[in-house]
């Protein structure tokens, strides 16, 4: 049998293979492909035994790391000397200063602690006093400086510009009192809402007109809407606007009104605090006045009864020295830090216990010319009558330091 050979075999396998049957040729195909699939199936598992080696080293090296960090800082923990508490900073030499930029008010009410009878102008604050006030706002606590005491600022024309003109980093410090009875413009309630104040007394008595305009003699009930209403939609409009207190003076004529007035100023009017207030006994207060209106132990024990509700610092209730002791456990009384140690210009007084003069802290009443009356401060009950250690004008005070070094002298 003769063997083919060269190109002559080629030809023969050639034509031997294109002449197989279709499913032959489709049978080699398919164990070619076998074969490959099963080369490419044993390199993938390679990959991944090398993957899990990986991962198996990785989740090593990670506890391996955590426990080293976990004794680094047990190492750190007992090589750390503790830090001394901080000393607690020392008293600021003034526990307030109640300022006031003019020296009249726009309404007469009838219990004001304040003798108008001879008031027949309205002196105002110069630039330059207030300027040097502002000096003093270093050593005063926060909201323990005053703009108002005993009269109405927005009676100065530049109350708004004096606002603007305290220093950023001290405005925590300051509050006023005012009666909203005077229409201001716009401009002035936003810069009330963008001012940094601690806070605003609004003074009212009622909600009903007649009773309202009676209690705040001179004004005008719907002025006075107007205004409260103008004043809240600039409040909402800032993030951080002043904080709200409501002073409410306590009288026969609007007692069983005041419940639901404190009320109605938490839920409707955005107050901080509700006060309710009782009123010096002053000599040129009418008679008539003091008679008709002001409260007995037991009008009191019914007013503490209905708000004993409340939390104190959300309302409070200020009674008269002379019915404490009749309030048991009922009262919930405002303790001095609540009503700032001092009068307002609702003439109410704080509630504690006995004098004891705080060495090295101070009172200070400034008018409009910067005349400043000091005397010592009481952490109890205020005597009736206050000492003045010295009266001096804020324009002479070169060194608010120096000069409460002197008075310890």
């Amino acid at each position: 049998m003769s063997i083919l050979r060269g190109p002559l075999r080629d030809m023969v396998r050639t034509a031997a293979l294109t002449s197989l049957p279709p499913y032959r040729r489709l049978s080699q195909h398919l164990g070619q492909n076998a074969e490959t699939l099963a080369n490419t199936q044993r390199e993938l598992d390679q990959v991944r035994a090398q993957l899990t080696e990986l991962r198996l080293r990785r989740e090593h090296d990670e506890k391996t790391l955590a426990d080293t960090r976990g004794d680094l800082h047990q190492a750190r923990a007992q090589l750390t000397v503790p830090t001394p508490a901080a000393p607690a900073a020392p008293p600021k030499p003034i526990r307030f200063v109640a300022m006031d930029i003019v020296d009249n008010c726009n309404l007469r009410c009838p219990f004001c602690l304040y003798d108008y009878q001879n008031t027949h102008k309205t002196n105002l604050m110069r630039d330059e006093v207030f300027d040097a006030a502002m000096g003093l706002l270093p050593y005063v606590g926060p909201a323990h400086f005053w703009l108002s005491c005993l009269h109405e600022p927005t009676m100065h024309p530049k109350f708004a510009e004096f606002i603007e003109r305290i220093p950023a980093d001290y405005r925590s410090n300051v509050f006023y009192t005012s009666n909203l009875a005077r229409r201001m413009p716009s401009s002035y309630y936003a810069t009330v809402a963008n001012s940094g104040l601690a806070f605003i007394n609004i003074s009212i008595e009622s909600r009903e007109p007649a009773l309202y305009e009676r209690m705040r003699k001179g004004a005008r009930h719907r002025i006075f809407m107007e205004s409260w209403d103008e004043l809240l939609a600039a409040f909402r409009h800032v993030p951080a606007p002043p904080k709200l207190r409501y002073i409410v003076m306590a009288y026969k004529s609007n007692l069983r009104e005041i419940p639901d007035l404190a009320k109605y100023l938490h839920t409707e009017r955005s107050a901080a605090q509700v006060e309710i207030r009782y009123t010096y006994d002053m000599a040129h207060i009418a008679t008539e006045f003091k008679q008709g209106e002001f409260l007995d132990a037991e009008d009191w024990r019914w007013l503490t009864r209905q708000l004993d509700r409340y939390d104190p610092a959300d309302v409070s209730v200020c009674v008269p020295p002379e019915f404490e002791s009749m309030m048991g456990a009922e009262s919930s009384l405002v303790s001095e830090p609540a009503l700032q140690a001092s009068l307002s210009a609702d003439g109410a007084a704080a509630c504690t216990d006995e004098p004891t003069i705080a060495a090295g802290e101070y009172e200070l009443r400034m008018s409009y010319d910067g005349t400043i009356r000091a005397s010592p401060h009481f952490t109890g009950k205020r005597p009736e009558v206050v000492p003045d250690i010295i009266d001096v004008n804020v324009l002479n005070i070169g060194n608010p330091r120096a000069f409460f070094d002197s008075l310890k002298a």
